[in-house]
């Protein structure tokens, strides 16, 4: 259940106007979502409750890209473990991003938080983007929020709509922090139980 703009160039990825596909969000896959990420804590596996998680931002936001990039174990790099909506773009299904310099993914690392890239904000923000990330997402707005559990950070939440032309608005990023939020809840309750 992958989507991409139709038609995007094979050889560089890049789209011209007329190819350009934003994703609907779908309010009833979201919700459904919703419910049986919140039944689901404490018993859904922590792979389950990920992919849920980026499936309802993908079907359910309608956020074309998501992913939960994990922190490895000598804390200086995130790297995608789970990725919906990249089937056709192979440069992004390598994503990875370093933790060795002062940026905007270091901070988000630092205790849970989230954040939104867009118009609004984009001039304040964009300068501790990673030139490298810059690279990587090929387009200039986009959600992340950190994950901490016990304390500890985990991972990192990302999403985007992969084009420039697709607006990311403040409801898609609301929804992308419920699923986060209920997704860290799950994380946790499992982490308690191993525990």
């Amino acid at each position: 259940m992958t989507h991409q703009p139709a038609g995007a160039a094979e050889d560089n990825g890049l789209e011209t106007a007329a190819t350009v596909v934003c994703l609907s969000p779908q309010p009833a896959v979201f919700d459904t979502l919703l419910q049986e990420m919140q039944a689901g804590i404490g018993r859904l596996e922590i792979n389950d409750m990920l992919r849920k998680a980026i499936h309802g931002m993908h079907d359910g936001a309608g956020l074309n890209r998501a992913l939960f990039a994990m922190l490895s174990a000598d804390r200086n790099y995130l790297q995608a473990r789970f990725l919906i909506g990249t089937d056709s773009d192979p440069y992004f299904n390598r994503f990875r991003i370093r933790l060795d310099q002062p940026h905007l993914f270091k901070r988000l690392m630092e205790k849970p938080q989230s954040i939104r890239i867009h118009d609004g904000n984009r001039e304040k923000f964009w300068g501790l983007v990673p030139n490298a990330v810059k690279t990587l997402i090929k387009t200039n707005s986009f959600c992340a929020q950190s994950v901490h559990i016990n304390g500890k950070p985990v991972g990192l939440f990302y999403a985007d709509r992969y084009s420039q032309d697709c607006d990311l608005d403040g409801t898609t990023y609301q929804r992308f922090r419920q699923l986060c939020q209920l997704a860290v809840k799950g994380m946790a309750a499992k982490a308690r139980q191993r525990a």
